[in-house]
């Protein structure tokens, strides 16, 4: 799998798993524990070594992904992953798109 299809993969989970949590409040306290994991686990793929992903929701229930160079991260990330993370890139689902 290269590097976009990881991203590809990556970025449809957490689609997916931010429209399945607006009626799930179980699944939205796991993403919110732990992002990372709950995108890797939906793709059933492993987040690659120096991603850094974070999720909020806003008080209209709107779930946010973002994912970033992790700081702490001292490898060197690849063109496509570093194009794909770099300033932040997001994905936001609306709880009352259903």
């Amino acid at each position: 799998m290269t590097t976009a299809d990881t991203i590809g993969a990556l970025m449809s989970a957490a689609q997916d798993l931010a429209e399945r949590a607006r009626s799930n409040p179980e699944l939205v306290n796991q993403i919110m524990a732990d992002p990372a994991q709950a995108i890797a686990d939906a793709a059933r793929h492993p987040m690659p070594e120096g991603v850094m992903v974070t999720a909020t929701t806003a008080e209209d229930g709107t779930i946010v992904f973002a994912a970033s160079q992790d700081p702490d991260f001292d490898g060197e990330l690849d063109d496509a992953l570093l194009d794909a993370v770099a300033g932040g890139n997001t994905i936001t689902c609306h709880k009352d798109n259903v």
